[in-house]
């Protein structure tokens, strides 16, 4: 096997020369055998406009094909008969000769395909065809001299069991024949593993080329970028990176580790445009009101935030905090601040200093260095755009790709409109609103009249001086102008956007910390926007933490336990008791010991967990994973159900639960023999893509001496917790009606807990990244949990809450059978006001906003519309009203929302 280490240029053309050079010696025969370039690099950089250029200079003589492997649909759906029909395709449209029927037997294949989607197709579907198209090219290949070349692009996003048989079935088949040159392109590098060990035995030419990658950019930057600075052209770093966000952030997170050279500017012409910039700043918030500061607001918060650049930015903008950015809690915290526009953050210059709002703070104070330079370039009457080496402002650059920068102009012009999608992207998860805007929709009417007012006042040309400057700054305190041409619909969307604002801050949560330190109980209450209760410390007994078994008796009776009673009254400390029986909006449990089950403290009227929102978060060593989860409509479930076949329960509640998500949210379900290792693994790293919900209902076991290995039983093997943890690749809620098998036969509860067993496993899929776990603390029987979990799930697709969710179930169930100990056996451990958005809700807002468009009443406020004669009706109501009016409206709706 020849093999060429990777190459580190970034020259474009010496790329092209690279790959049909390769080409070229395939064609002169040169190659002993099939070759195979593998181009991988950064998101953006460029690999795909790289492809079509080669395409267009391959010699004589070269058949070329490209496919791209979006286009092949997903798993289940025929992707090997979709590749070998495009490759076909373009075969034929290249002048190739195809052999007859070749087409027809393709569609036959495809009609046996199996409805359900994410099921494997049968190999005796796929085979024989996949054998003809071995022999078709064989042929074609052995008896002509061109060389054919097969293109592959976007290979990360490729189904792994389709990139095995494109290795082991196809690529192993022709790896003898010289004249064919095959691409592998994408963001990932392939090794040996996914390239197939059976294809790399065959020893193939095989060439590396990675132009982008991070270690080689760093080299081709300068050397080492911490220990000394570095001067770039604006230019070159645009060149480099293609405007790419992905490609932006994986380069600045080196430029953010140095300070920037001012180069050639003079120091007292950058002095003078700071002032003026400082002043501009200052006269833009004493004339803005409070809709126009939400947009402002909006506008700074950039979609995703690297951890490790933060705290480097941070110390370069000399933005002061209280809080240790050495560690991911501090980091965390601070981010979680900002987002609640909280002034955290203070910003000063010179012997002056003001507080200001986070993210405003974080939007003056990342746009010092940049307007510095385009000032000081006016001052200077030289042309920003030129290819002088200048001092960047590296942050800038993560911002550059959605804001508009007009041509010499002192100040940034954002897109507003687009600032509003990234905004609704960040928290994608928690809301999607997002998903109803585009390009055409009405924020492009206020967008384009922003940059128009705002264009007018604020540009000035090259030749301007900085007497020009000052006038501009006067003129701000005058303009009423521009205040007059948001009225009407412009005026409604800054409203909306405020609400907006509002209603994507996190849920208000209480937090109770019950940390075990035998033979004591420290306890600690935090409610939102009070101080933090002091710390108190109460000795727990006997008497105070009853055996599970004792409780469960209790629970069945006509009276309420005496037993969660005194757990309330006797681990508690009655400040604390009193202000728990006041809350009512949700309460995160933290706590180091999982035995008790707090969740069922009863407060002398009612068990806590049928009165509130509960979540239980484990006291952790690490912090979980961070995962990316787009989002998407409908929801996505997953359910695993009796990978052993010997437990007919669990089949019927799956049965049930996907009878009734029908018409509601896509269901995959692996049962049986299809719950293997493999595929749930493929299942929970993304490869078979990403699922909102992932539902168990099968065997299990718990290590009581190491929880971390404790298994879920699969049809083939075990799946240990620590697996799950490194697996999971991005941010579902699992349901878990795991069961010990030894209890299992009877169907009745047989005594023994489940609370650690539970905790065990949970925290594996919360260390992993999900959004949290939901499990029994001891055995339940088939048919309560069957009721329970469809109480829990129609309340989740219909936009509840998680942890609201699972209380209104808890109260159906007693509602429905008092005696029944079911409602409390299931814990929430995670936070209780995540929320997945179902279907309905998600189609339902986006009609409403098209009418609301189609009428140019461009309104879009976050309420709860359940159906489209609601929200047809309430359109009509609000569209003659009055500016005044509609507020007073909003207010209304949104105080009825909150009570």
């Amino acid at each position: 096997m020849t093999q060429t280490r990777p190459f580190s240029f970034i020259d474009r053309e010496a790329e092209t020369k690279l790959v049909l050079r390769a080409i070229q010696d395939a064609k002169d025969g040169k190659r002993q055998s099939a070759t195979f370039i593998n181009l991988y690099g950064l998101a953006g950089i460029g690999k795909t406009a790289l492809l079509n250029k080669i395409r267009s200079e391959v010699p004589n003589g070269v058949i070329s094909t490209m496919v791209n492997w979006q286009t092949l649909g997903g798993p289940g759906r025929g992707m090997r008969l979709n590749l070998m029909e495009i490759l076909l395709n373009q075969l034929v449209g290249s002048g190739q000769l195809t052999p007859l029927n070749f087409f027809e037997e393709i569609n036959v294949a495809r009609t046996k395909l199996p409805l359900v989607e994410m099921q494997v197709t049968p190999p005796e579907i796929w085979m024989p065809v996949t054998e003809r198209f071995i022999e078709y090219l064989k042929d074609y290949l052995s008896q002509n001299s061109n060389v054919l070349l097969l293109i592959f692009d976007d290979t990360e996003r490729i189904d792994r069991r389709t990139f095995t048989w494109l290795n082991k079935e196809i690529f192993v088949e022709l790896t003898a024949l010289s004249n064919l040159v095959v691409i592998l392109a994408g963001r990932k590098r392939l090794d040996s593993e996914q390239l197939s060990p059976a294809l790399m035995a065959t020893k193939p030419t095989y060439i590396e080329i990675e132009p982008f990658s991070l270690e080689h950019t760093r080299e081709q930057l300068g050397g080492d970028l911490a220990s000394r600075p570095y001067v770039a052209e604006v230019s070159h770093i645009y060149s480099l990176t293609h405007g790419h966000i992905s490609s932006n952030r994986s380069v600045i997170r080196y430029l953010g580790e140095t300070e920037p050279e001012r180069g050639t500017l003079d120091q007292h012409q950058v002095e003078i445009a700071q002032r003026i910039r400082t002043e501009m700043i200052e006269r833009i918030l004493e004339t803005t009101n409070k809709e126009w500061r939400s947009v402002i607001e909006l506008v700074a918060y950039p979609r995703r935030f690297d951890a490790d650049l933060l705290p480097a930015l941070l110390d370069h903008f000399n933005i002061k905090t209280g809080y240790d950015l050495s560690s991911t809690a501090g980091i965390t915290t601070l981010i979680a601040e900002l987002i609640n526009h909280t002034s955290v953050v203070e910003y000063s210059r010179g012997e002056e200093g003001y507080k200001l709002d986070g993210l405003l703070a974080k939007m003056i104070t990342t746009s010092d260095l940049y307007l510095n330079e385009t000032l000081a370039s006016i001052i200077h009457d030289t042309d920003f755009h030129s290819s002088t080496p200048r001092f960047i402002d590296a942050h800038s650059f993560l911002f550059d790709w959605w804001l508009k920068l007009t041509k010499k102009q002192p100040l940034k012009i954002r897109d507003f409109g687009d600032a509003f999608y990234h905004f609704t992207q960040a928290l994608r998860g928690k809301v999607f609103v997002g998903e109803i805007l585009s390009d055409e929709d009405a924020l492009k009417q206020l967008r384009e009249r922003f940059s128009d007012e705002l264009a007018k006042r604020f540009s000035t040309g090259s030749s301007e001086s900085v007497t020009n400057l000052e006038r501009l700054k006067d003129h701000l305190k005058s303009d009423s102008e521009l205040d007059d041409v948001l009225r009407g619909a412009q005026n409604t969307m800054l409203f909306a956007l405020k609400e907006f604002t509002e209603a994507v801050k996190p849920a208000p949560r209480a937090q109770i910390a019950l940390l075990y330190r035998r033979p004591t109980l420290d306890v600690t209450l935090h409610l939102p926007d009070q101080p933090t209760l002091p710390q108190s410390r109460t000795t727990l007994n006997k008497a105070a933490l009853p055996e599970v078994g004792k409780i469960m008796d209790e629970l069945g009776g006509d009276a309420p336990s005496p037993s969660c009673q005194r757990m309330f009254e006797l681990c508690l400390p009655q400040s604390i008791q009193e202000h728990l029986r006041d809350i009512k909006i949700p309460l995160e449990i933290i706590t180091n010991y999982a035995n008790p089950p707090w969740e069922l403290m009863f407060d002398r009227k009612e068990y806590l967990c049928l009165r509130l929102s509960l979540g239980r978060l484990p006291v952790m060593e690490r912090q979980p994973r961070l995962n990316d989860h787009p989002a998407q409509t409908p929801l996505r479930f997953l359910f695993v159900a009796d990978p052993k076949g010997d437990l007919k329960g669990a089949r019927e509640e799956v049965k049930v639960i996907a009878k009734m998500l029908r018409g509601k949210a896509d269901v995959v379900v692996l049962q049986g023999k299809d719950a293997t290792s493999e595929r749930v693994s493929n299942c929970l790293i993304g490869t078979e893509g990403v699922f909102d919900v992932i539902h168990y209902a099968g065997h299990a076991a718990f290590n009581i001496e190491r929880p971390m290995e404790s298994v879920l039983h699969l049809h083939d093997e075990d799946m240990y917790a620590e697996q799950i943890e490194r697996l999971l690749g991005y941010r579902p809620l699992v349901f878990m009606n795991a069961c010990e098998a030894s209890k299992e036969q009877s169907g009745e509860y047989v005594g023994g807990y489940l609370g650690s067993f539970t905790e065990g496993l949970a925290t594996s899929f919360l260390l992993g990244g999900a959004r949290g776990c939901i499990g029994p603390m001891w055995p339940v029987q088939d048919g309560a949990a069957k009721e329970l979990a469809s109480y829990f799930y129609a309340h989740v697709v219909g936009g509840k809450s998680v942890g609201e969710a699972l209380r209104l179930a808890r109260v159906q169930s007693c509602n429905r059978d008092p005696k029944n100990t079911i409602w409390a056996s299931y814990i929430l451990h995670g936070d209780p006001t995540v929320a997945l958005k179902g279907s309905l809700y998600a189609d339902s807002l986006r009609q409403t906003y098209s009418e609301m468009t189609e009428r140019e009443l461009i309104t879009a406020p976050m309420l709860e519309i359940v159906s489209m004669e609601e929200a047809r009706s309430r359109i009509l109501a609000i569209e003659e009203m009055s500016f005044d009016q509609l507020l007073k409206h909003w207010k209304a709706i949104d105080n009825d929302r909150r009570e």
